[in-house]
């Protein structure tokens, strides 16, 4: 794992008087927002025991991450479907008390699951998550630090250089930062989109 403060001899030149501390925090922001937008940082998760009667899990993630999204699922190593609550109750009305085959799943809050149908046999569920550093992590995958390490230092520097009446104020360069910050995030979701997920996802609920 690379640490934040690696990032600061990319900020601190370009943002005279600047504190570490506020440099610091402003990569963090910058460090969240890009894997929020990008789902850059994909991780399959450890594997969780599934239950006969029990739908609800809670994933478990790496220290100091959080989960952002749910990119893939298998249950018993087969697919299985994402779903909105609202789709899941046109579509197969009981769901949520119907035991039976899981095929899907659906996320009620950021880092709750629910299988439908409550399954009827135990089995494991492997999930791919995109995730992202809590506000309190210090550091991140070595690999976005590699890729990456300039353009979320422009991230950075662009919600800095906004500040008023600082020595580093500066929103000409602002715009010139926060455009190859929007850059990177838009490589980065191509990039993770073509190459880090093991299995595609259906959209649509096919029932």
């Amino acid at each position: 794992m690379a640490n934040l403060s690696d990032l600061l001899p990319d900020v601190l030149p370009d943002l005279p008087g600047c504190p570490n501390i506020t440099a610091l925090d402003a990569l963090s922001k910058a460090l969240i927002e890009f894997c929020e937008r990008s789902r850059y940082w994909r991780e399959w998760l450890a594997d969780i025991a599934v239950t006969a009667g029990d739908a609800s899990y809670t994933p478990t993630v790496p220290t100091d991450s959080r989960l952002v999204d749910i990119l893939a699922a298998e249950f018993a190593d087969v697919p299985i479907d994402p779903a909105s609550p609202a789709e899941l109750d046109e579509a197969l009305p009981g769901w949520r008390t119907d035991t039976g085959t899981v095929d899907y799943f659906t996320q009620p809050t950021a880092d709750t699951l629910l299988l439908a149908k409550v399954p009827s046999a135990s089995g494991t569920l492997k999930l791919e998550a995109a995730l992202a550093p809590t506000l309190a992590a210090t550091t991140f995958p070595d690999d976005i630090y590699q890729r990456f390490r300039e353009a979320i230092a422009c991230g950075a520097k662009a919600r800095l250089m906004l500040s008023p009446g600082k020595p580093y104020t500066n929103p000409a360069l602002h715009a010139t930062h926060k455009a190859a910050f929007e850059d990177a995030i838009h490589d980065a979701e191509i990039t993770a989109a073509r190459g880090k997920t093991r299995m595609p996802l259906r959209t649509k609920l096919w029932i």
